[in-house]
C-alpha cells in the first residue's frame, strides 16, 4: 500500500485539500511525493538526516502533506498550509536480535500474567475522558488503541536497544499523546506540547519493588 493524493475533499474546513489515503495502484503521479528541508540549515540535494524536519509536497497536486483539525478529530489531507514531519527510523538496517525492544516498536503492556492491557477508552467518548489511561481484557487486545510506540530517551539512534534502567517514553498510537505521571500518581495522556521529560519518562526494571 501506498501513501495516496485522492481527488476527492471531504474536508469541512479547507475546500481546497485533497484527500490522502492508501492504496495499492501505482498508475500516475499520485503516489508520488518529494521531500523538501523545512530548516534554512539543509538545501535541497543533501542527504536527509536522521531528526530532520521536512517538508512532503505531492507531485500530483502540488499541495503539502498536512494535519488538519477538524468536527473534534484529527486527519490527514493534501493542502496549500504546511505541516513539518521529521525523520524516525526505528531500525539501522541491521537484523534486529529477536526478542528484544528497540525504540520505535509498537508494543502491548500486558497486566502480569493476566490477558488484560494498558489501553485509553474507545472514540465514543469524550475527549477528556480519552486522556484516562486503564487495563482492558477481550476485544481491546485486537484494538489500535491499546497500542504504545516506545520512544528512547538520551540517545543518538532511536532504533537503539532498549536496556534495564534506561529512560524512555510511551507514546499512545491512536491519539499521539504521552502517558504521563501526574502530581497525584495517577496517569494521565499528555499533548506532545504539554508532555514535559520529568513527567512521562519512565524505566524498565528487572523486578518489583516491594
Amino acid at each position: 500500500m501506498y501513501l495516496c493524493c485522492l481527488s476527492t475533499s471531504r474536508s469541512s474546513t479547507d475546500k481546497l485539500a485533497f484527500d490522502v489515503g492508501l492504496q495499492e495502484d501505482t498508475t500516475g503521479e499520485a503516489c508520488w511525493w518529494t521531500i523538501h528541508p523545512a530548516s534554512k540549515q539543509r538545501s535541497e540535494g543533501e542527504k536527509v538526516r536522521v531528526g530532520d524536519d521536512l517538508i512532503l509536497v505531492s507531485v500530483s497536486s502540488e499541495r503539502y502533506l498536512h494535519l488538519s483539525y477538524g468536527n473534534g478529530s484529527l486527519h490527514v489531507d493534501a493542502a496549500f498550509q504546511q505541516t513539518l514531519w521529521s525523520v524516525a527510523p526505528i531500525s539501522s538496517g541491521s537484523e534486529a536480535a529477536q526478542g528484544y525492544l528497540i525504540g520505535g516498536d509498537v508494543l502491548r503492556l500486558l497486566h502480569g500474567h493476566m490477558d488484560e492491557c494498558l489501553t485509553v477508552p474507545s472514540g465514543e467518548h469524550g475527549e477528556e475522558q480519552r486522556r484516562t489511561v486503564h487495563y482492558e481484557g477481550g476485544a481491546v487486545s485486537v484494538h489500535a488503541r491499546s497500542l504504545w510506540r516506545l520512544e528512547t530517551l538520551r540517545v543518538a539512534w532511536s532504533g537503539s536497544h532498549i536496556r534495564w534502567g534506561q529512560p524512555f517514553r510511551l507514546r499512545h498510537v491512536t491519539t499521539g499523546k504521552y502517558l504521563s505521571l501526574m502530581e497525584d500518581k495517577s496517569l494521565l495522556l499528555m499533548d506532545k506540547e504539554k508532555a514535559d521529560v520529568k513527567s512521562t519518562a519512565f524505566t524498565f526494571r528487572s523486578s518489583k519493588v516491594r
